[in-house]
C-alpha cells in the first residue's frame, strides 16, 4: 500500500512539472491568449510602433440560410477593420505573415484564425532582421490560389495603396500569372521584389478579416472585400463588347486533379452549347470571359471564384463529390447575388448515362441542395 501511495504522489509531480513547464514555454512564446496576436486587443498595453490611419470596413453581420440545416440561418460576424501604420515591421515572404518591431505574430496580417494558423505555421515569435529597409512600403502578398489572392490578399493590397499611393509595392517574384498580369495594371507606382524575412522602417498595413466570426473551420469571405475587388477592375480593365448570355463550364482535364472520366462530361457540354474553360487564361481573358457568362457549371475549387466578375443574378452549379457539404462557393454566390445549386458528381465516377442526366439537369436548370 505505501509503495502505490508513493507511485501515485511520484506520478502526480511528474505531471505537475509537466505543466509547470509547458505554461512557461507556452507563456513565453506569447500563446497564452490568442488576442495577444491582435493589434487592437484590450488584453495588452497600447501599442507604440503602431498608428490607426483609417478605417477599411466597418463592424457587420452577414446572415445566409444554413448549407448544412434547412430552414435555419447562418450569421457572420465581422469586427469594424481598420488601416495600420507599423514602424520596424518585419514581413515573411514564404509565409505571407506581418510581424512586429519585437518579432510577434500581427493576427490582422492573415485571413486565417489565429489557432489555426499557431498550428499550421507555428511560428508566433521570429527572429527580427538586424537591418532593415529605409522607406514606406505596402506588402503585396502571393499565393499560388486564386480565391485566396483575389478574395483575401488583393483587397486589403488594393486598400493600402489608396491610402499610401506613394508607398513602395514590396512583392515576392513567382510564377503565379494572375500576379504578372495585375502588376502590370499598377503604372508608375513603384515595385520592389524581396524574399525571406525582410523588416521596412514604415509599412501600411491593413486587416484581413482574420476568420473573426467564423463558426466553421474555414475562413469566410467579407463582403465588403468582395465589391472593392470587383469594382476596382472594372475601372481598371477594359469593358468586353462581346455577345452575352454564355455559360462556361470550368474543366479540370488538363490538371492532376481530374478524373479519368471528365472528358466524358467535357465533350457533353460543349455539344450543349458551353464554353469549356481550362483555367489557363490571362486574368484579364477570364474576367472578359466570365464578365459575359449567365451560368457557370464546374467542382468545388478556385475556378468558381470567376463568378466575381458575373452579373447579379446569374447562375452558379457547383459539381461536388457526394455527401460534401462545403459552403465556400455557395456563401460567395449569395454574397454577390447569384442563384446557386449545387449537383452531387456520381460515386463510381462519370458514365455516358451519368453525364447525360446531368447535362440534361443543367439544360433544365434542375436545383439540388
Amino acid at each position: 500500500m505505501f509503495a502505490q501511495e508513493r507511485l501515485a504522489s511520484l506520478q502526480t509531480l511528474v505531471q505537475r512539472a509537466a505543466l509547470y513547464v509547458k505554461r512557461r514555454a507556452v507563456t513565453s512564446l506569447g500563446m497564452r491568449l490568442r488576442e495577444n496576436y491582435h493589434l487592437d486587443s484590450p488584453l495588452v498595453p497600447p501599442r507604440t510602433d503602431v498608428r490607426r490611419i483609417g478605417i477599411h470596413t466597418e463592424a457587420q453581420a452577414y446572415t445566409r440560410s444554413s448549407l448544412m440545416n434547412e430552414g435555419t440561418d447562418v450569421t457572420y460576424s465581422f469586427q469594424r477593420r481598420y488601416i495600420y501604420e507599423l514602424r520596424d515591421a518585419t514581413i515573411d515572404f514564404l509565409t505571407g505573415l506581418v510581424y512586429d518591431q519585437r518579432g510577434k505574430l500581427i493576427a490582422e496580417s492573415s485571413a486565417w484564425q489565429t489557432n489555426r494558423l499557431l498550428c499550421d505555421i507555428p511560428q508566433p515569435r521570429i527572429r527580427v532582421p538586424k537591418y532593415s529597409l529605409a522607406g514606406h512600403f505596402i506588402f503585396l502578398a502571393t499565393t499560388s490560389n486564386l480565391y485566396h489572392w483575389l478574395l483575401e490578399d488583393l483587397p486589403v493590397f488594393l486598400r493600402a495603396l489608396e491610402t499610401s499611393p506613394q508607398a513602395t509595392v514590396l512583392y515576392r517574384p513567382s510564377a503565379f500569372r494572375p500576379l504578372g498580369d495585375f502588376l502590370s495594371l499598377l503604372g508608375t507606382h513603384q515595385l520592389q521584389t524581396a524574399s525571406g524575412r525582410v523588416r521596412v522602417e514604415k509599412l501600411t498595413l491593413v486587416a484581413k478579416s482574420g476568420g473573426l466570426g467564423n463558426p466553421f473551420g474555414h475562413n469566410v469571405a467579407h463582403p465588403e472585400d468582395l465589391y472593392f475587388v470587383e469594382k476596382w477592375f472594372r475601372e481598371h480593365v477594359p469593358a468586353t463588347s462581346q455577345e452575352q448570355n454564355q455559360r462556361v463550364y470550368l474543366s479540370r482535364s488538363r490538371w492532376k486533379r481530374a478524373t479519368k472520366e471528365e472528358p466524358l462530361l467535357e465533350a457533353a457540354l460543349s455539344e450543349a452549347g458551353f464554353t469549356v474553360f481550362h483555367g489557363d487564361m490571362s486574368l484579364f481573358d477570364q474576367i472578359a470571359l466570365f464578365s459575359r457568362a449567365t451560368s457557370i457549371v464546374g467542382p468545388a475549387g478556385s475556378g468558381l471564384v470567376n463568378m466575381l466578375w458575373m452579373d447579379t443574378d446569374s447562375k452558379v452549379t457547383e459539381l461536388r463529390d457526394p455527401g460534401h457539404r462545403w459552403a465556400f462557393y455557395y456563401d460567395l454566390a449569395h454574397m454577390l447575388g447569384h442563384d446557386f445549386s449545387a449537383l452531387d458528381i456520381p460515386a463510381g465516377g462519370w458514365t455516358a448515362k451519368s453525364v447525360e442526366q446531368t447535362v440534361a439537369a443543367l439544360q433544365l436548370g434542375t436545383r439540388a441542395r
